[in-house]
């Protein structure tokens, strides 16, 4: 559940993360500019890369019952009662993303909530981003067209892999090597690493994150968390 106030989401795990022990002092030849030219050149080693993944996700009973707040509870099948949905049900989806070099696409079939019928409605929808512009390519109910820049590199599911390959391509820009600053040394899972930390401003604008990068690992991203706020 999230709810207003700081939010700290393990993406690679993709559950709330615990709070972390504070990092040491980063050594002084530990420059944020080593650290970044060493992360880049590992980066820059994979071209493309394909990744597929099934994926569950639990609709809680009146997890929808936001979609109805602005519109009358009725249908074309008759009176649409609260909650909805009126038990906990799950979502199964299937997703794939391709990247080659800074383009993507990226293809989800699974469900979405259909206000009309109350219940899950099957789901195939398929997304680009192409030469530093995001595209809806089609979904199954129609909606296709241009779509906002920043809405493909925001999906939370391709936010691991596009760290872990993309993080400072010019092109996809999720981060800016300039602005990435050490927070210091620590442990993680047994390795010694060196965490950095960034505010990203557009893929959504204002998330703070955080990376550990394990130096015996050849500065592989095996934690990586994002802090985000919430309002209304």
């Amino acid at each position: 559940m999230v709810s207003s106030g700081y939010v700290r989401v393990g993406l690679w795990a993709l559950v709330l993360a615990l709070a972390m022990g504070t990092p040491q002092a980063v050594a002084a030849d530990a420059e944020a500019a080593d650290v970044v030219a060493k992360l880049t050149a590992r980066q820059e080693q994979v071209k493309s890369f394909r990744y597929a993944w099934r994926s569950e996700h639990l609709v809680p009973k009146g997890g929808r019952n936001h979609l109805y707040q602005y519109m009358p509870l009725d249908s074309p099948s008759g009176p649409v009662e609260l909650p909805q949905p009126p038990q906990d049900t799950s979502v199964e989806e299937v997703c794939t993303l391709m990247v080659q070099g800074s383009n993507i696409s990226y293809r989800k079939k699974g469900a979405i909530w259909s206000t009309v019928e109350s219940r899950n409605v099957p789901d195939d929808s398929s997304e680009a981003y192409v030469d530093g512009v995001g595209y809806e390519l089609s979904t199954t109910h129609g909606y296709g067209g241009r779509a906002w820049e920043s809405e493909v590199l925001s999906r939370i599911p391709l936010q691991p892999l596009l760290v872990a390959y993309r993080l400072f391509d010019p092109v996809l820009g999720l981060a800016k090597a300039a602005d990435v600053a050490l927070l210091g040394r620590a442990e993680q899972d047994g390795h010694p690493c060196i965490v950095i930390e960034y505010v990203d401003d557009a893929h959504p604008p204002g998330v703070r994150h955080r990376g550990w990068l394990a130096e015996d690992l050849d500065y592989s991203i095996i934690r990586w968390e994002r802090d985000y706020r919430r309002t209304g």
